[in-house]
């Protein structure tokens, strides 16, 4: 769990009634100060104080005013001074002839603190030997209250929330006696009973006390009063609780902004620290991991700031951070960090284990990472027999550990074991939360996997009705489309796929149609649940994960559909088929696309377009100054819009109004508008979609769509062979590729003869260069081969959905092209090494380029472009110039970061000193995604700018899907490391092709088969010709097209003026 930091704000008791008067009145102003807020000041009076009380000789006094500046120097210091100060204050208690006021006084103020510094058995001691001086007679005090109101704290810390209500009712009652129920001095009493409430699942009455807290605090201090973020933080836990995201990030991000006030004026970081891991949790349970990893990590910062890294309260914050990191696949960083934060606990806080539990079950996440399930269970063990020890039983981390062995004994198929700890976990948290759906349901879900796996499918049955009666009630199974009433959470995706699993062990026993109609309209369904999920997810990270978890089921109702087809003559669900594989790829480039399509719709003054404009501009803007320059308040601001553009999303979905519903829309085009649209007489379209075991291939032509069915395991290795291109001697070349060809094309080849031919990949097939297959054997070198180059233009896409085919771009006016090419020569990276002697940049170590140079100058040339070479290729240029161009030639070196693909990224020359406040001279792919082009093409020669990670749902994550999702119509991209001298002659001829009116695709093919033709030998390896290809829209520029529109009227007119003469002279 999460600890957080309570404030109290009542220090004042009986005792003065004897201290002097001057001395009384500087007490009375520092409290008064310190309840404002004002640190500084406080400190200096209360020191005033202390001063006059020790010449006054007044123990009592002395001892209390010690108490009070504890309280201060927390905050303004941090707890380690403050917990030095309560040590003072029991020494003077003990050593000085003082009341028992002062002793419980001092005794308590040191356990609060040890509470907060996570020293729980030694709070525990503490607080007790405080409660055995209380004398009968004091017990009705605000100091008996105040100690009462502490302990609850602790045992709430030690999750024995019996003791904890009852301390905070015994406070409660004494204070609503003194006080009545609506004063400022219950503020802190109600913070405790709001949170212990709320662990103990009683949501009514933690609710209550909690608002009843923000009532009070309201009333009483000032909106950027430092106890109003702590007030702020209590409201965020009790939505969380509540499963009410949205509005525990507003609330989080109300306490950040008031710590952060707090922060700049004392200095001292602990609310802020708290706001940053609190508002990192919310992000961590959202899935949004790449939200909570940089709010986890500043915490670290200020935490370390607070405690050292030496003291336990770094601990937690180090867990969390860790945990971000491993679900962002960073394992080693996690893994040492968990190292790190396992290490402190041993040493510091041994006897802590709630914490060491907790700890170690994160250790087990990792293992599971990891896929190592015997090291993952002995950790889950060590951690709940920790808990066990120390008697916490209904807890959500022990019913989360519960789940994560369940998951792992079932991993290592000891299905046993794994459903013992699945039911135990289904019990602690239907006693946690009994009103929760969707929680609860996910448990149900589980035991229904679970017994699946063992083969008790009567069982498994059983749960998945549980899980969805959970959800929609008695009787779901008989509402039609009652998917439809599911609501929109990623759980659900993980719901319907274990039920398709269930119709496939059914369908194994008793193969029927109406087994696998069900499985189609389940996928039918969740993919209507899944375009409703769209809108409330918050980054590219968690909608690809997302994406993952649907492409499962589609792929599921393809097979369902090609058993229909196949083996039932249903042959209409072949297109049904390529419908769901049409579904299951491009989801980030379809939504670019609808968002582009709507931009083109609607008027440029409408309200609702001008506004969705500056929520996206200013996310854009933020997101990238926020990767460059990660600092705490361009987080903060990005957080903000991200959670303002969510409710403005909401708003938009709840008017309904058509054309902006279609913004979230990703259902397909008909076979019709794609054969009408896409491809018409000339282009033939083959689209892949690969499953576990098979690769399935749609090819759609003006004649209809065909189909076939390829064994996966069969053509892996050829693919894996044909990968190490550059190494392969001509005879094994020509059997590989020969292999793929015979494989994925040959069954349909004879429906392919004078098409253009469109390739959708899907996983490993994007590294195949399909123009590079042969058709046959023949040929005694590699210039004599049959490529499929020799006989078609062929380009690419991630899926016909995303071809701008389908929508009309307005016409703007565009400059010809923006060519820019760094060269990186040796005077350059001579400069950058003199004026950068302690940490020359990147940039000068990069291999010169002097062939794509000299090519983007010629190019530049051949259409009337505007040309940037050297120092004057500046990433600021590109940003400013990048929108206005109809061409974007990008000549240089990039770097491909498989792992996180948005870091790669392209060089430009290092920025000038007057340029170099925010930039680089590096463009990262997260940049190029927030852009808005407008171009028909990007030309990016570095090098495997194609080439990146596959990610289910989308394809391949590269440079150039950055340019496409930006607005580019087409990319001419690398799909691996190119040989700069070849391609840089392809290039010179397809721009010269390209100028002459030819398609994009003809301008390439032609290009490359020019190349074959006059290469020596050597340089017909496909290695030095393949490696370019053309992603995206195939047709002419739009420049050109009025060229080549003037030669088809010439020639008309020529042949007119033919059969005019002709006919003149026969008749003559």
């Amino acid at each position: 769990m999460a600890w957080f930091k309570r404030y109290f704000l009542f220090f004042l008791f009986t005792s003065f009634w004897y201290t002097s008067a001057l001395g009384q009145n500087w007490y009375a102003q520092s409290q008064s100060a310190f309840r404002d807020g004002e640190f500084e000041s406080a400190n200096q009076l209360i020191q005033k104080a202390i001063k006059q009380f020790k010449t006054e000789n007044e123990p009592d006094s002395i001892v209390f005013a010690y108490v009070h500046k504890s309280a201060i120097q927390w905050d303004l210091f941090g707890i380690n001074e403050a917990l030095e100060m309560a040590d003072s204050a029991i020494f003077l208690s003990e050593n000085l002839n003082t009341s028992t006021d002062s002793k419980i006084a001092a005794l308590n103020k040191k356990g609060q603190l040890l509470v907060h510094d996570f020293y729980w058995n030694e709070a525990e001691n503490t607080f007790q030997k405080a409660e055995s001086l209380i004398r009968e007679q004091d017990k009705k005090s605000t100091l008996i209250s105040t100690l009462y109101n502490n302990i609850s704290w602790l045992y709430l810390n030690l999750q024995n929330l019996e003791k904890a209500y009852s301390y905070g009712l015994k406070s409660l009652e004494i204070q609503k006696e003194l006080y009545g129920e609506n004063d400022r001095k219950l503020m802190g009493v109600y913070q405790s009973l709001g949170l212990i409430a709320n662990d103990r699942a009683d949501y009514e009455n933690a609710e209550k006390f909690s608002f009843k807290l923000y009532e009070i605090a309201k009333a009483n201090l000032d909106p950027d009063h430092p106890t109003m973020a702590l007030v702020y933080n209590q409201l965020a836990i009790i939505q969380e609780s509540r499963f009410r995201y949205a509005e525990a990030i507003q609330y989080l991000q109300e306490m950040a902004n008031v710590s952060q006030k707090n922060y700049e004026k004392t200095g001292n970081p602990q609310f802020l620290a708290i706001a940053y891991n609190n508002l990192g949790n919310i992000y961590h349970k959202l899935n949004e991991f790449p939200l909570a990893e940089p709010y986890f990590s500043k915490s670290v910062i200020l935490h370390s700031e607070n405690y050292g890294e030496d003291e336990i309260g770094i601990i937690q914050p180090i867990i969390h951070l860790a945990s971000s990191k491993m679900h962002l696949g960073k394992l080693d960083e996690a893994d040492s960090l968990f190292q790190f934060a396992y290490l402190k606990q041993q040493i510091l806080e041994k006897e802590n284990l709630p914490g060491l539990a907790a700890l170690e079950s994160q250790i087990g996440d990792l293992f599971a990472y990891k896929s190592i399930p015997e090291e993952a269970i002995l950790w889950y063990t060590r951690a709940l027999e920790h808990y066990q020890a120390s008697n916490i039983e209904n807890f959500f981390l022990v019913g989360e550990t519960h789940t994560s062995i369940g998951k792992e004994f079932l991993n290592s198929e000891n299905y046993k074991q794994s459903i013992e700890h699945y039911e135990k976990a289904l019990e602690i948290y239907k006693k946690l939360y009994p009103d929760s759906r969707i929680v609860v349901s996910s448990k149900y879900n589980d035991l229904s996997l679970a017994f699946l796996k063992e083969g008790n499918q009567e069982a498994a049955w059983k749960y998945s009705d549980s899980t969805f009666i959970r959800i929609l009630g008695q009787g779901f199974i008989r509402s039609e489309k009652w998917t439809d009433l599911l609501p929109p959470n990623y759980r659900i995706a993980f719901f319907i796929e274990n039920r398709i699993n269930l119709i496939w062990a059914k369908n194994l026993e008793n193969e029927s149609q109406e087994n696998l109609l069900e499985i189609i309209e389940l996928a039918d369904g969740y993919s209507r649940n899944f375009q409703k999920s769209i809108f409330s997810l918050r980054t590219q990270y968690s909608l690809i994960e997302l994406a993952k978890e649907h492409r499962k089921i589609l792929l599921h109702a393809i097979d369902a559909c090609w058993i229909l087809a196949a083996k039932f003559e249903k042959k209409e669900y072949f297109e049904i088929a390529f419908r769901f594989s049409e579904l299951e790829k491009g989801v980030l480039l379809r939504l670019a696309s609808n968002n582009m399509m709507i931009s083109e719709s609607i008027d440029a003054d409408d309200s609702i377009a001008i506004l969705d404009q500056f929520w996206r501009d200013q996310i854009n803007g933020l997101n990238s100054n926020f990767m460059n320059s990660p600092n705490d308040s361009i987080l903060n601001q990005l957080t903000y819009s991200m959670e303002s553009y969510s409710i403005f999303q909401d708003s938009i979905i709840n008017l309904d109004i058509p054309i902006w519903n279609e913004r979230y829309s990703l259902e397909p085009y008909s076979i019709e508008e794609i054969q009408r649209k896409l491809l018409g007489n000339n282009n033939v379209l083959i689209e892949f979609s690969v499953s576990e075991n098979r690769i399935y291939a749609f090819v759609l032509s003006d004649a209809g769509l065909k189909t076939h069915m390829i064994d996966r395991n069969s053509i892996g290795r050829q693919i894996e062979k044909l990968n190490q291109l550059k190494n392969l001697e001509f005879e094994e070349f020509k059997s590989v590729s020969h292999v793929i060809f015979n494989e994925l094309i040959s069954p349909f080849y004879s429906d392919l003869k004078d098409k253009n031919i469109i390739i959708i990949p899907d996983r490993e097939l994007y590294s195949v260069n399909f123009e590079s297959l042969i058709k046959n054997q023949d040929g005694e070198n590699f210039s004599e081969l049959s490529y499929l180059i020799k006989d078609h233009e062929i380009s690419y896409l991630l899926s016909t959905s995303t071809s701008n085919q389908f929508f009309e771009k307005k016409k703007k006016d565009s400059k010809n092209g923006l060519f820019i090419a760094p060269g990186f020569t040796d005077q350059m990276k001579q400069s950058y090494i003199s004026d950068h002697p302690n940490q020359a940049p990147i940039q000068s170590q990069l291999i010169r380029q002097p062939f794509s140079l000299l090519t983007a100058k010629l190019a530049s040339n051949m259409v009337k472009g505007s040309f940037y070479q050297q120092t004057e290729a500046q990433e600021s240029l590109f940003y400013e110039n990048a929108s206005d161009f109809e061409i974007l030639h990008l000549a240089t070196h990039g770097e491909v970061d498989n792992a996180y693909p948005m870091n790669s990224h392209l060089y430009m020359a290092y920025p000038n000193e007057a340029d170099s406040a925010n930039q680089d001279g590096i463009i990262h792919a997260f940049e190029i995604y927030g852009l808005q082009l407008q171009a028909e093409l990007a030309v990016l020669s570095a090098c495997n700018t194609g080439s990146g990670k596959f990610e289910d749902g989308e394809g391949l994550i590269s440079l150039a899907h950055s340019f496409l999702h930006a607005g580019c119509s087409s990319v001419l991209m690398s799909m691996w490391e190119i040989d700069e001298k070849t391609s840089s002659e392809i290039l010179m001829d397809f721009y010269k092709n390209l100028t002459n009116g030819e398609s994009k695709s003809a301008s390439l093919r032609n290009a490359k088969l020019s190349f074959l033709e006059q290469s020596p030998p050597e340089l017909a390896h496909p290695y030095y010709w393949a490696g370019l290809g053309l992603i995206g829209d195939t047709s002419p520029l739009e420049s050109n097209k009025g060229f080549k529109n003037l030669l088809w009227i010439f020639l008309g007119a020529l042949i007119v003026s033919a059969l005019m003469y002709f006919f003149l002279r026969k008749k003559i």
